[in-house]
């Protein structure tokens, strides 16, 4: 995160003095710089809570940055938002979807600002940005297959792209090596117990079992939804379709809309639907037909488990509904409620003077 505000700084620094420059060029490049440095500064907020707000790229000027309260970042996460969907191309349903998912788009916004109000419990702004995406046609929901095995499907929004070069398979941090070569995070068995339940449906392609890979405390159990060079699906989705129904499903039940035609079970239907489309009759996922509003949240939070395993998701989702303690407790003896802010690196406190004395509690 601090790389990528740094980078977007210094876009946003020197670009006005770079000659040549066309001005529609001008300021599309400033508004992908203005999009991701929400994001990054969105991501590094949520994990560690106040963060400092760096705006500049003068290295004395920012090494005593202080830290700043998780509300100024967010404030100006949504600035940034604002002013990259002006500037930024709209993108085009029929001219190539796996063009515009390599690059920031209007719709790529609309879904950050989805996520970002959904996080700030702004119910109906929430509801609304999904509503910008889902309505917009750009997008459709793939097989859930192509979902775990092709890069810039259909339902792709917006994903960090590799290629063979630098693809994470073959990078000692990538993902595959992470989940799958190294095997230092496999899927627990209480989420292979979860996944495997009929509500998941075909979701359950998003793990894999490999039955030499087991023993001591490996259960043999893998993602599958990210691969090395040779294979199709070596990016990062960061925002997809699936999530967009959740998110506004998720808003219109903090409402009180729970059934009929804009009600959260719709949306969760939807992707129950999409999960049970190959399988047969007795096993598709069950479409949800009633429930209170806290039932339906649990039924959201669990569609979320299934639906965007292994995306990056399901941390914050514990952190931000205040779900965390009741779920983390159970699920491990060492749980303690200072693990919902991450510490903040000993290496950031040892070059900013400014965050001696403001590590997060409990650390």
């Amino acid at each position: 995160s601090l790389k990528t505000v740094y980078f977007r700084n210094f876009l946003l620094e020197q670009l006005p003095t770079v000659p040549g420059v066309r001005a529609a060029e001008r300021k599309t490049v400033t508004a992908g710089a203005r999009f991701l440095r929400g994001m990054a500064n969105f991501i590094g907020t949520t994990t560690f809570g106040g963060i400092p707000n760096v705006t500049s790229t003068d290295i004395d000027a920012n090494k005593i940055v202080g830290k700043a309260d998780k509300e100024t970042i967010m404030a100006s996460v949504l600035a940034d938002f604002q002013a990259a969907l002006t500037d930024l191309p709209e993108g085009s349903p029929t001219e190539g979807r796996s063009v515009f998912a390599g690059y920031a788009t209007k719709s790529a916004v609309r879904a950050a600002m989805a996520r970002y109000y959904l996080y700030q419990k702004n119910w109906v702004q929430a509801e609304a940005s999904a509503s910008l995406v889902i309505n917009s046609n750009f997008y459709e929901l793939v097989n859930y297959s192509e979902v775990v095995s092709e890069d810039f499907n259909n339902e792709s929004i917006f994903e960090v792209g590799y290629t063979a070069s630098d693809d994470p398979g073959t990078s000692a941090f990538g993902l595959n090596n992470l989940l799958v070569g190294r095997r230092e995070v496999i899927p627990s068995n209480q989420f292979i117990t979860q996944i495997f339940s009929r509500e998941a449906g075909e979701r359950q392609a998003t793990v894999d079992f490999d039955f030499n890979e087991q023993g001591g405390g490996d259960n043999g159990w893998s993602v599958s939804k990210y691969g090395t060079a040779d294979e199709d699906n070596n990016n990062i989705v960061i925002f997809r379709l699936g999530e967009m129904y959740l998110i506004r499903a998720e808003a219109r039940a903090q409402q009180g809309r729970i059934t009929g035609a804009t009600g959260a079970l719709s949306d969760l239907n939807i992707l129950r639907t999409r999960a049970g489309k190959n399988s047969e009759a007795a096993d598709k996922p069950p479409l949800a037909t009633s429930a209170t509003q806290a039932e339906a949240l649990l039924l959201i939070e669990r569609e979320r488990l299934y639906e965007l395993a292994f995306e990056g998701h399901r941390w914050y989702d514990l952190v931000r509904t205040g779900r965390a303690q009741a779920v983390m407790s159970a699920f491990s003896p060492n749980w303690t409620s200072k693990y919902e802010l991450w510490p903040i690196p000993q290496t950031e406190i040892q070059r900013n003077p400014s965050l001696v004395g403001q590590q997060n509690p409990g650390y």
